[in-house]
């Protein structure tokens, strides 16, 4: 045994081991944690800039360059794409391992864990964020009679579907109702495809698949792309969580081996990660049912080849899994729930103080100014809020215990 392999754990890197997310099956994946900062970092990004607009806009009409200079910048929904590859490739994963142990799955303690984990900090967000409009209804359009019915949607994660339009109290909350969504019919979709693709044609069964959806999505955009209701609704994404499953079918455990050289992997990984946000980019430019389509199709191709890349890939691996990266990463689900609040309130302020100066240099001094309060803020909700649940006991803040211990 190595000197190396005796030396203790800092306190740094013990605090880290304490707060990284709770992993219930399998062992902990900083590579996973590290796309899914990737993710909460474009939709950060993309709201601050989708309101540094909004702002600007209220004061005086944004130049053809500013207009410009604000659609180059990939779309916030660039990054729920992610999310939902990441979603199915960890459940995948874990029915997976299921499947090949042939253990019986408990549907309804799997749903149960699922709904412990983001109901509650969803909940509270939610509450907050309704509460707010009771108080400032200029904060959303809903007002008197139609507010409780919002509401009760929302909880029950078919806002988008009920109504047709963004969840008031948590916008970002139609993803999450996605995601609701999905996880409902996960279990039947992974166990199907298990027992009916050929034992040992992994690759050859997920291409036709794949091919498959990405027919799906191009014939849904082509039947039901005008209608509201169908964007908040899973089968319209059901091909970026299916990246996730086929990912986890061809590779459900993490490598052992970790070499230093940049291999074709990692060109592939570039390729995608550039294609992704150039993609991002071209989404506020198009309209037409077709190039829709087609872009949906493309943003599947650019998901598949970053999360490849991230979970197989040498160098793009080593770089996820750094461990600031992977501990935000940890605690996106957090920064995801506090950062629209936060963007829309230093916005509105920073702008009025400030004054509607140029769009691009108002917004790198607002992303200065915001990124600190956004991770603050989402850490401590994390450590408050969030992380208790993971842990299965919302009363652990109040019990001291050591990193070590928090993290058993």
């Amino acid at each position: 045994m190595s000197i190396a392999s005796t030396r203790p754990e800092s306190k740094i890197t013990a605090w880290f081991r304490a707060l990284h997310r709770v992993v219930i099956h399998g062992s902990y994946r900083p590579e996973v944690d590290g796309v899914r900062f990737l993710a909460i970092a474009f939709v950060i990004v993309g709201h601050l800039m989708e309101h540094v607009v909004h702002e600007v806009g209220r004061a005086r009409a944004l130049t053809a360059s500013e207009d410009l200079l604000a659609r180059l910048l990939p779309a916030a929904q660039t990054g729920v794409l992610l999310f939902f590859a990441i979603s199915g490739y960890i459940l995948a994963a874990q029915f997976k391992r299921r499947w090949l142990r042939k253990e019986r799955l408990a549907y309804g303690a799997y749903f149960h864990r699922r709904l412990v984990r983001i109901a509650p900090p969803y909940l509270v967000v939610l509450v907050l964020g309704n509460i707010a409009i009771l108080i400032a209804p200029s904060l959303s359009k809903a007002s008197g009679g139609d507010f409780f019915p919002h509401l009760v949607a929302s909880v029950l994660y078919v806002h988008g579907i009920v109504f047709g339009e963004l969840p008031r109290g948590f916008p970002p909350g139609w993803s999450l109702e996605i995601e609701v969504q999905f996880y409902l019919i996960a279990p039947f979709l992974f166990f199907s495809y298990f027992r009916f693709r050929p034992r040992g044609r992994e690759i050859i069964a997920g291409v036709i698949t794949t091919i498959l959806f990405a027919c799906w999505m191009v014939a849904g955009q082509y039947v039901f792309g005008e209608v509201g209701r169908y964007y908040f609704a899973f089968p319209k994404f059901l091909g970026f969580f299916w990246i996730g499953l086929w990912l986890a079918d061809l590779y459900p455990d993490a490598v052992t081996d970790r070499p230093a050289a940049f291999d074709v992997i990692d060109v592939l990984g570039l390729l995608g990660l550039t294609l992704l946000g150039a993609l991002g980019t071209l989404t506020h430019f198009i309209s037409s049912w077709n190039v829709v389509a087609a872009v949906e199709v493309a943003r599947m191709l650019a998901v598949l080849l970053v999360f490849f890349a991230a979970i197989r890939g040498q160098f793009f691996r080593r770089l996820f899994s750094i461990r600031p990266i992977a501990f935000l990463g940890s605690a996106c689900y957090s920064f995801y729930l506090v950062h629209l609040q936060i963007v829309q309130i230093m916005t509105t302020v920073l702008v009025k103080v400030i004054g509607a100066h140029s769009v691009g240099g108002l917004y790198c001094l607002l992303l200065l100014l915001e990124t600190p309060i956004i991770v603050l803020a989402g850490l401590i909700f994390y450590g408050l809020v969030e992380r208790p649940f993971q842990l299965g006991d919302p009363l652990s803040i109040f019990r001291r215990t050591t990193p070590l211990e928090s993290s058993r």
